[in-house]
Order: C-alpha cells, then structure tokens, then sequence
C-alpha cells in the first residue's frame, strides 16, 4: 500500500458562516474535523460481469485535519451481513491509500457495495457524507431459445439490468394505456435527456445457442423523433466473451427507426405506430453465453419503445411478411383468450400453434378462416410463442403473454 500524494487543488473545506443581526453574514469561517476518514473510489468492479465474485479496490483518503494513523471500514452487498476491514498506515490531511478488500461471493443480478468509514483514529467517524457505493450486475445462467419477453411486470425482468453512467434519464418499464389493458415496455425517454451523444445500454437475458444451428432476434419498436435537427440513434450488439468485444447486428436512426411522424410533443405511441424487426444472428449459434444490449444513442429527440423481444432457432420466417404485421394478437396480453388474424395472407388449412418458454407444442390446431381464437384460460401465466405453419415450414410467429 503506497500513500499517494494529493494536488494542490485537492483540498476542499468545510464552510459555515456565523450570522449577525437581520440574518447578515459576518464572518466565513473554514475549518476541518479532527479525525475524518472517507472513500475516495471504488474501483476493480465493471457495470457488469459474468464471473460470481468481486475483489474490490478501494482508495481511503484522509479528509481531517489529524495524521489518519488507523481506520475502519465496513463494507456490504444491498443489505447484507456488514464486513469489516482494519486498515492501519499514516496519512497527513487529503493524502489517500489504496486496499484491496478480501473477495466476496455474489449472486446473479443488480447488486449495490456500500463502503464506510465507521472509525478514524480510534474515533466514531460521524461524516457520512464522504462514504462510498457502486452499483455493479452479475450476468446468471443462460436462457435456451426459444425465448420470449414482453415485459408483464412493473419491473425490469430477470436478468436484464441498464448502464446508465451518467445517472440521468434512461431506460424504464412503461405501461402504454390501451383501450381495455395497460400494455407494458420498455422505454427510453430521449426526450427529457439533454445530454447530446449520452449512451444507455439495456442489457436483455444472456442467452444458451449451443444447441441450435440458426437463431433470430424480433422485437417491436415504436419511435419518432423531434425535428430535423433533433433525432436519436437504436443499435443492438452481440458479445460471446462477457462484454469484452461487441459486434452492432443492427443500427437504425431517424427516418430509418421512426415509426411515426416527427413530432415536438412528448411521444406516446398508439397501437399503429409499432413495427416488428427482425435480425438474423444464427452467426452466434453454437455459444453458450450471448449478450445482447440495445444501445441508445441520445440526439435530444423523441422517446423510444421496445416490446415483445424475441428469440427463436427458426429464419425461414418472410421478412416482408413479418414487418407487415402478418399474424396479430389480440389482446395481448390475454387471460382467457386471444383473438388471432391474418393481414393479407390465406392460411387456411394450415396449423396454429402455441409453445411455452421451454420449447414445448401446448396447444396446436387448424385454421378455418382469416380470424381465429385461442383459449388461453388453462395456460400457465409467462411468455409464449404462437407459430403458423405453412407447407410445413414456420411462416409467420408472434409472441404472447398470458396475465392474470
């Protein structure tokens, strides 16, 4: 452990100001806390990783105006059991030193490491304000395809996390009020982030492709932007080594992303106003860990809605078909049946069918006309996958969502 120095502009003070009379200030008066310890970083701990330990770096810096000669520091993930570190040196007022804390085991998902400085010199540290925490995600088990979410729930799904390194406006669970359910998404609200050129990644289930020999992504958007002056930028990337290298599978902005017309009211999109894409990454099969993130690019635009994200081992879906809308559900989310209909296509005779998140058929059955229904009250609530066949390939897919 080597003390390190501080810069001469290093030095901030503690001010207070003694009032006279009518509440007019007579005198500043600066002056520092005997025995203050405090943390100045917290390092050696990505937003992200797939490995299920952390070994923390931490810098302690000495904010009173004594020699910090001894210090206590407690530390714990959310609200676990706190750990406690002794740490012992010689640091004159605003000097730091670097430790390494012992390694801690952590479980998949979004976690917090607070860090405090407990005792300074044998002494009950009572600033609080100098103490340290970081927000990090453990990346879990892979999910096999098929694989679909809609986002049912208030809240962000397991297994998906943001990075938002600036702390402003970013990615959130938004309800779109329909005409007979709250439809949910995820959102991203370029519109109130001012920050030009901000980035926000939403990171989705890591995903299992080693059993499969071909594999495609689908997810509804819904997007406009501002002006001509004012737009925003969607790319979705593909790591298969933990974040270190990422491939863009997709990169969409404007006029090539926008769903609807520019516009300078904040957006909310009506049911028209979505699009399903497609992108085919049957180049990552045969991994084991994929991770994807949708990378939002900040032009101070106009919101940005992603529902219904997808993964299948089947490509041989119409691409053409598919953007046109081809297979509809409705409602959707649905708690005892789903209305199903056709745009432009006649598949007559041909088989509907339902699987489940693991890949199993549960429900199959011909088609008679241009409109048909699914009974949905027997099925488990989760996330689904209706397939048309045609000629005995799959033709035409859409995700499901049953709610209760």
């Amino acid at each position: 452990m080597i003390a390190q120095q501080p810069s001469k502009n290093a030095f901030p003070s503690y001010e207070y100001i003694l009032f006279g009379h009518h509440g007019k200030s007579c005198q500043h008066m600066f002056f520092l806390i005997d025995n203050d310890g405090g943390i100045s970083g917290i390092n050696s701990i990505p937003g992200f990783q797939c490995n299920t330990t952390i070994s923390p770096s931490v810098v302690i810096e000495n904010f009173g105006s004594d020699v910090l000669t001894t210090a206590t520091l407690q530390y714990f993930i959310d609200e676990g059991t706190p750990e406690y570190y002794y740490w012992q040196g010689a640091l004159p007022p605003y000097w730091m030193d670097t430790i390494v804390l012992p390694q801690m085991s952590v479980s998949e998902g979004s976690h917090t490491l607070s860090i405090l400085v407990t005792e300074a010199n044998g002494t009950v540290d009572f600033n609080g304000g100098n103490n340290g925490s970081v927000q990090f995600n453990v990346v879990g088990s892979s999910e096999p395809v098929p694989y679909a979410e809609s986002f049912s729930q208030p809240f962000l799904p397991t297994g998906f996390f943001v990075e938002n390194s600036n702390g402003g406006p970013s990615w959130d669970h938004f309800l779109l009020d329909g005409y007979f359910t709250l439809l949910s998404c995820v959102r991203m609200p370029f519109y109130i982030n001012d920050v030009s050129g901000d980035i926000d990644d939403l990171y989705m289930r890591n995903i299992d492709l080693s059993n499969v020999s071909q594999a495609q992504l689908s997810f509804d958007v819904a997007y406009t932007y501002y002006s001509e002056y004012y737009w925003d930028e969607l790319k979705v990337m593909v790591s298969t080594d933990c974040g270190n290298n990422w491939d863009v599978v997709y990169d969409k902005q404007k006029d090539d992303l926008a769903t609807a017309p520019a516009t300078d009211v904040f957006f909310v999109p009506g049911s028209a106003q979505w699009r399903n894409e497609t992108v085919d990454i049957s180049q990552y099969t045969g991994n084991s860990n994929v991770i994807i993130k949708f990378d939002a690019v900040n032009g101070h635009g106009n919101n940005l809605y992603i529902d219904n994200i997808a993964i299948d081992n089947n490509t041989g879906i119409d691409e053409v078909s598919s953007k046109e809308n081809v297979l509809m559900l409705y409602p959707n989310p649905a708690s005892t049946f789903v209305n199903v209909s056709f745009s432009n296509m006649n598949f007559v005779g041909n088989e509907i069918s339902v699987f489940n998140s693991l890949g199993q058929k549960i429900y199959f059955s011909k088609i008679s006309s241009s409109h048909t229904m699914i009974p949905v009250e027997q099925f488990p609530s989760g996330a689904y996958r209706v397939y048309v066949n045609s000629n005995g390939a799959q033709f035409s897919t859409a995700p499901l969502v049953v709610f209760r």
